[in-house]
């Protein structure tokens, strides 16, 4: 008894010596909350948080310096109006590789017929999409750099990325083979640098015009996957930096539902939006609101990605899809079947982001 009755007091002694030190503890708890995890922050410092997070994950927001192989076609100044826009809009150094080919006599199906100097479009362009960019204030105007190649050849194109550039950019006629696949121009150029590259293939009226200052309305089919995520950035970096919109299509491919009717194999259509569907469109209006750019979504049940793709492109009168595509970097250049497919059938311009 006695021992129990001094354990009870024990305890109370021990209690009322912890109590001022717990209060001293949440005192300076509450004055240096800020130095404290898990403690909430102010609106503010949250928001600068995810800013800088945001920038130090994305990717055009990592693109320091781009060098741009081009020639005079209008694939050629169909990307450097691309170039432009990115140069303008992250006010990003560029470096512009004109690229002379030999081109026979009497055949001018390369060149545009409205010609004009690639390195007068890209600085232009810049200079246009900096009043739109995400940076304001007295920042200079982008840095933007030409050179003339006569021999365009891969040692030609690695010997300028050695210098060290975050993302090639390349437009080249002809860009697509017969069944199309990348050409085999576009291919040499790309081998040639290891990171990072987009290529631009001018369709519809950017054939026509391929450095007009028209509103891209752009398409971009998102999957989830990283280099998905990637090229939607390149798509609201270049919407925003041209007053233009973009269109999310995610495509759910048609499945088959195994259950039991009568003790025999049932099989239906699965079309329902799965939780997944949703998440990955959801990403893609967070990203727009990131670029300051609405994303509209669609959704399409196919058991093609091609078909769902050419399909939204001719509905939605789209003048351009942005793919991000997964890198390879082989002989003939192959990023899969459905850009392929979109590469050989589609009637609006083109950009394959591959990183």
């Amino acid at each position: 008894m006695f021992t129990h009755e001094m354990g009870e007091e024990d305890d109370g002694w021990v209690e009322r010596r912890r109590r001022p030190v717990l209060q001293r503890r949440c005192f300076y708890a509450r004055s240096y909350c800020c130095w404290c995890p898990g403690l909430p922050l102010r609106p503010d410092e949250r928001e600068r948080i995810e800013r800088e997070e945001f920038e130090a994950q994305g990717f055009v927001s990592n693109i320091e310096r781009q060098l741009v192989a081009v020639d005079q076609s209008q694939n050629g100044q169909f990307a450097s109006r691309l170039a432009g826009l990115l140069s303008g809009s992250r006010r990003i150094p560029s470096t512009v590789l004109e690229l002379v080919y030999d081109i026979p006599s009497g055949d001018s199906s390369g060149r545009s017929m409205k010609d004009q100097s690639v390195d007068t479009i890209v600085e232009d362009t810049a200079g246009a999409a900096e009043i739109e960019g995400t940076h304001t204030g007295g920042a200079p105007p982008a840095d933007i750099t030409t050179m003339l190649r006569h021999e365009p050849t891969e040692e030609v194109i690695a010997e300028e990325a050695r210098k060290g550039y975050d993302l090639l950019l390349i437009g080249v006629e002809p860009a697509v083979a017969a069944r199309g696949e990348i050409h085999e121009n576009v291919a040499r150029v790309a081998q040639a640098f290891e990171g990072p590259l987009a290529i631009a293939v001018a369709r519809g009226p950017h054939r026509e015009e391929p450095a007009a200052a028209s509103h891209l309305n752009i398409l971009v089919p998102v999957t989830g996957t990283e280099y998905s995520r990637r090229g939607a950035e390149v798509a609201l970096t270049l919407a925003r930096a041209s007053l233009g919109s973009v269109t999310a299509l995610h495509v759910a491919r048609k499945g088959r539902a195994f259950g039991r009717r009568g003790g025999t194999p049932a099989f239906r259509p699965n079309w329902g939006v799965g939780a997944d569907q949703e998440a990955i469109l959801r990403d893609a209006v967070r990203l727009g609101d990131r670029f300051g750019v609405p994303v509209r979504t669609t959704i399409r049940a196919h058991a093609d990605a091609e078909e769902a793709i050419l399909r939204q492109l001719k509905i939605g009168e789209h003048n351009l899809i942005v793919m991000g595509v997964s890198p390879d970097r082989g002989l003939q250049l192959f990023f899969g079947d459905a850009p392929a497919t979109v590469l050989k059938q589609s009637h609006r311009s083109i950009s394959l982001v591959a990183s």
